[in-house]
């Protein structure tokens, strides 16, 4: 692969990185997922004021800690436990964390959301879908670029690249999330035509 270099990268770089990555296409969420966000839906203010009282609990699920300190320590953004765990059971490995962080601060940015909770997670990413292994593989090598000490670095790790991201304008969330929704129905109508027209050209 040719890596980027990094007289070549600016604050939008990894706003390009993320528009590409949300391009890519996407698989829907598994069953342990839907499950816990059915429960996490139902029960929100519960559930969120349990384990945020019981924080040790988040350990059991490997990855939930992580990505409540990754987002916390690096994001304007804020991610409440439930929504952070839901999302740890899409990570297996550090560096998926890294680009579902990044991710979601692009989308964040992108619907005026300043703290992700299980409804708003639902609105912004799992509605849409998730990567798949293959994806993430393939996204995680084109954010690597060449330092000017001829170093391999990744380009999540420097927040200077995501300058054009980091401002999250709240206020019009409702309006997009409703724009969001009328795309999505008009491609699944859409999509049944075309297959019904298919269908009467045989």
């Amino acid at each position: 692969m040719e890596f980027k270099h990094q007289k070549d990268l600016g604050p939008d770089a990894i706003q390009k990185w993320c528009e590409e990555l949300d391009g890519k296409s996407k698989i829907e969420i598994n069953d342990t997922q839907r499950k816990l966000l059915s429960i996490f839906k139902m029960n929100h203010e519960i559930v969120g004021n349990f384990l945020n009282a019981h924080k040790e609990l988040s350990s059991q699920f490997d990855y939930t800690s992580f990505m409540i300190n990754l987002v916390a320590e690096n994001f304007p953004y804020k991610i409440d436990y439930p929504s952070a765990l839901i999302i740890s059971t899409l990570i297996d490995r550090p560096a998926i964390a890294v680009m579902y962080t990044n991710y979601l601060q692009y989308k964040c940015f992108q619907y005026g959301v300043k703290e992700i909770n299980i409804d708003a997670l639902k609105d912004i990413l799992l509605w849409e879908g998730v990567f798949s292994e293959e994806v993430l593989h393939e996204m995680w090598d084109k954010q690597k670029f060449i330092s000017s000490d001829n170093r391999l670095l990744n380009m999540l790790d420097y927040p200077q690249y995501r300058e054009s991201i980091r401002n999250i304008n709240t206020g019009n969330y409702d309006e997009k999330i409703n724009q969001k929704g009328i795309s999505k129905i008009c491609q699944k109508a859409w999509s049944k035509l075309v297959a019904k027209i298919k269908k009467l050209l045989k």
